[in-house]
């Protein structure tokens, strides 16, 4: 989490609106946003 925020410091684009985006693993093992 800290090398990704050094290389991408606008912090306003990780977290839209003030809220970070949050990911679940699916059950094939790959990640899907959560709504």
């Amino acid at each position: 989490v800290c090398r990704y925020l050094v290389k991408n410091p606008d912090w306003r684009k990780i977290f839209p609106l003030g809220k970070p985006h949050v990911f679940k693993r699916t059950n094939t093992g790959e990640w899907a946003r959560c709504e």
